[in-house]
């Protein structure tokens, strides 16, 4: 459904993917990106949240909750979420665009 852009149909899949298996940080990326896609920004924020008080080490949970925080103007949130995804090492793929965000951040 995600490929399709049927996102509401995803969502409601994922959510009940996500109560079956609350650990699988790629169940937890996919819903967000669905509510993110239906444009429902708080709930694809409240998704990530939930999943890090859990599993506080999920590198790309970490980097689309930063993600959603600078779209909803949350920049302080942003940048500490950006800095603690580089700090992941390996674990962090997207290094390179988290640190041109950082950048971004930082202008007036």
């Amino acid at each position: 459904y995600m490929k399709m852009g049927i996102f509401q149909s995803a969502a409601v899949i994922y959510g009940k993917l996500l109560a079956l298996e609350p650990e699988v940080e790629d169940v937890a990326v996919n819903l967000s990106g669905a509510y993110y896609s239906l444009d429902e920004l708080e709930k694809a924020i409240g998704v990530c949240e939930d999943f890090l008080i859990a599993h506080p080490f999920s590198p790309d949970i970490l980097f689309n909750l930063a993600g959603y925080y600078r779209l909803a103007d949350r920049g302080d949130e942003a940048r500490e979420l950006y800095n603690l995804y580089v700090q992941m090492g390996d674990e962090a793929h997207r290094k390179d665009e988290a640190f041109r965000v950082l950048k971004e951040l930082e202008l007036p």
